[in-house]
């Protein structure tokens, strides 16, 4: 008996370990998936990076230019007196030829004078030559200079551009196919499935930091999110919210009758048992799409919080990152939109508007 404790003591750490390690492997694998596709640098960022660098490149391969001219014009310079050297001697060597010996008693030749004049320039000439020579040499050493850094770097820059669209063309294949929108639904599954663990079980579930992990990985997900609508110029607007106690992303959309909401989020937040019937919901522009009405208790953001907020129960797919913030919300306020601004929504609760309960 005196065992008995520790035994079950060490039993009791077991399961909590078995409970702990069954969302671990697909936590692995959903972050594997985000430093894919999207962490790092946006390509978009990248190609600009790249852009600005072949443009450097460009300039220095115009620097490369002008340094070799100057040194082939350098090069070329010394030809020209060369040739006029070369003419002198050829003139020289026609005169001697036409010069014999002068017999004993005759008068003296002017072999001897051309000979002299000869090696003179023959002197300038070699001259000239041994500069060309060198002149010649420091254009080639720095030809090949040339060549090995701008061909290193050339490699480097295609390497780099290979890279990114071997990454651009990963994630347009992801995306082509549907599978982030069916990772973003089983992410959110996940997240759906360990707090439904932690009520039911409480901290004896042991996976509170597994749902630190799969928030990290939405909210790292609405991050990036953001930042591609940032891109377009006009681009949605993404405001941080609240369902319950379940933080969320919502596109802003004022068009919008009620606020939409995910499933899975519905079921992270403990709201699955308020869903309702089917029913037509009509989007900004007159989108109609369809989802479950739900009488979702609390909805928070921007400071401001709002219970029975009337939504609906639809897909991500077809809304985007969590769902809609529309007017079931909107309604209980004057706001504010501005996209330029750190925070895009304010909100100023409407006189007369309830407040939350």
């Amino acid at each position: 008996m005196r065992f008995l404790a520790p035994l079950v003591l060490l039993i009791s750490v077991s399961a909590l370990c078995r409970e702990a390690d069954v969302f671990d492997a697909r936590i692995r694998g959903a972050e594997a998936v985000v430093a894919r596709f999207y962490r790092g640098e946006r390509p978009r960022e990248t190609r600009r990076r790249l852009n600005e660098r072949v443009d450097a490149f460009n300039a220095r391969v115009e620097q490369w230019n002008a340094r070799l001219g100057e040194a082939r014009a350098a090069v070329e310079a010394g030809r020209g007196p060369m040739g006029e050297l070369e003419g002198q001697v050829a003139a020289l060597d026609r005169r001697l030829a036409s010069h014999a010996q002068s017999p004993d008693g005759e008068s003296p030749s002017p072999r001897p004078q051309l000979l002299e004049q000869r090696n003179a320039l023959v002197l300038r000439y070699n001259r000239l030559a041994e500069g060309i020579r060198t002149r010649a040499e420091a254009y080639d050493a720095l030809a090949a200079q040339s060549q090995r850094e701008l061909g290193q770097e050339r490699e480097q820059l295609q390497g780099a551009q290979d890279a990114l669209a071997a990454r651009v063309a990963a994630f347009e294949s992801f995306r082509r196919d549907g599978g982030d929108l069916l990772f973003f639904r089983q992410l959110n599954a996940l997240l759906a499935e360990i707090r439904e663990r932690i009520r039911n079980r409480g901290e004896a579930a042991g996976l509170a930091g597994d749902l630190a992990r799969v928030r990290a990985l939405r909210r790292e997900l609405a991050s990036w999110a953001a930042a591609e609508e940032a891109e377009q110029g006009n681009g949605l607007i993404l405001v941080e919210g609240r369902v319950g106690d379940e933080p969320c992303w919502f596109i802003l959309d004022t068009g919008a009758q009620r606020v939409c909401v995910s499933p899975e989020l519905i079921l992270a937040a403990g709201f699955g048992a308020f869903l309702g019937k089917e029913s037509t919901l009509v989007l900004a522009g007159g989108v109609k799409i369809r989802g479950r009405e739900i009488e979702l208790p609390e909805v928070s953001l921007c400071g401001q919080r709002v219970s029975a907020v009337a939504g609906s129960a639809v897909p991500a797919s077809e809304v985007g990152v969590d769902g809609l913030l529309g007017q079931s919300f909107l309604r209980s306020f004057v706001y504010t939109i501005d996209s330029a601004a750190p925070s895009p929504l304010q909100l100023l609760r409407r006189v007369g508007a309830a407040p939350p309960s």
